[in-house]
């Protein structure tokens, strides 16, 4: 499992493809929701910096986007990937496919994550605290800083995005 975590970013990839092969029709306002979705990884990849898809965190990020969410970077992947399905008009058991298959790695992958991350002695108030992938509720003593340097390091999610939304405007 630690093989498929490290290479997960292929599953973005493959959802794009076999999105793009079964297009039909553009609804522009999906494109607010992936938009959306980019703006939480940026957020968090601003907060995650070097520690982003390492197997060994050197810390416990507990303040932008991770004070809400264990998992933004998740969610904000979700957001992306429901609103190209969206934005390209998939039928519907493509799209039930893709995002169902979404959702059960990620399931899956953040169980691995937070078996690393309880190496740090206040992850588990954290994990009690902070709900995994919906806003419920604010870690009280938030650790970390933003770096919109480490931010621009995701340009390849923007670039992917860019690229389908072209791609299926055609």
């Amino acid at each position: 499992m630690s093989t498929l975590y490290r290479y997960r970013f292929l599953l973005g990839i493959g959802g794009a493809v076999v999105a793009l092969l079964t297009k039909r029709y553009l609804i522009f306002p999906f494109l607010i929701v992936s938009g959306l979705g980019l703006c939480l990884r940026f957020w968090a990849v601003s907060y995650l910096g070097e520690d982003k898809g390492h197997l060994r965190p050197v810390r416990l990020i507990t303040a932008g986007p991770y004070r809400y969410l264990r998992h933004p970077l998740y969610l904000g992947n979700f957001l992306i990937i429901t609103g190209l399905a969206g934005y390209l008009a998939l039928p519907i058991i493509p799209a039930v496919v893709i995002l169902g298959g979404y959702l059960i790695f990620y399931y899956f992958f953040a169980r691995i994550e937070e078996r690393l991350l309880a190496i740090f002695p206040e992850y588990e108030r954290y994990h009690r605290t902070v709900k995994p992938f919906l806003p419920i509720t604010a870690y009280p003593r938030p650790e970390g800083e933003l770096r919109v340097r480490n931010g621009l390091n995701d340009l390849p999610a923007l670039i992917a995005v860019v690229i389908i939304t072209i791609i299926g405007y055609w």
